[in-house]
């Protein structure tokens, strides 16, 4: 690979590293008493991410470890996050079910299966769950006759990020094993464009969940400081 594709590439995953802290950081900017959970979520996978691919020199007996290690997390984050928006106890159940499925195979893969570049069939039923219950997100938001906008329902926009991060690398990730090497290095960074923008996407979405100040109540103070005059 060229000099120049290189300082591109390093530079892409560097900013790639670096916006996860955008999440920490927007959680410490709105200074409130009361954080939501997703917020807080959020922010604890940016961490989490942050930690993880700021590792440079993973151990060759440790790679498949990390590598099931981050798939299994980063699918529990994302889960958690749906599953707190999704109200229907039945479309709560058979995630939890899905769940477990899903962490049992990482199991037995862990222990059965072989890694090549990234754990390719993991992160292809990762994603395809994943896609599931985004669509039993957008299934119950349209069933809700309460919810006039989407756009206004602030996990529309963590939905949105992990479909584009899933969508935007998902033939790359289930073929990333049989590519040839030049193939692979050439559209990788695909991977990390797709990533920014979920990064930025959960930024939108924590912003959203900023609490609102009660303007009703900031009234009610303000008129019991104003003279009855009868």
């Amino acid at each position: 690979m060229e000099k120049s594709k290189l300082e591109k590439l390093f530079f892409l995953y560097t900013a790639l590293i670096f916006s996860y802290l955008l999440l920490p950081l927007i959680l410490l900017f709105f200074k409130s008493k009361r954080k939501d959970s997703v917020m807080v979520l959020l922010a604890a996978y940016g961490i989490f991410a942050f930690a993880f691919l700021f590792v440079e020199k993973i151990p060759v007996r440790l790679q498949f470890l990390y590598a099931v290690t981050y798939t299994s997390i980063e699918y529990l984050f994302f889960t958690a996050l749906l599953f707190m928006n999704i109200q229907s106890k039945s479309l709560r159940k058979i995630m939890v079910v899905l769940s477990l499925g899903f962490l049992i195979f990482q199991i037995i893969f862990f222990f059965r299966g072989t890694l090549g570049r990234i754990d390719s069939i993991p992160v292809g039923i990762e994603s395809i769950l994943l896609f599931s219950y985004v669509f039993f997100f957008f299934y119950e938001i349209m069933r809700n006759p309460n919810q006039t906008s989407f756009s206004g329902h602030p996990c529309f926009w963590i939905a949105i990020g992990i479909m584009v991060y899933l969508g935007g690398s998902f033939f790359l990730y289930i073929l990333a094993n049989e590519l040839p090497e030049k193939e692979y290095n050439k559209y990788w960074f695909v991977t990390y464009i797709a990533e920014i923008a979920k990064n930025l996407l959960f930024c939108v979405a924590m912003i959203m969940y900023v609490p609102k100040k009660n303007n009703s109540s900031t009234l009610s103070r303000n008129s019991d400081t104003i003279p009855h005059l009868i």
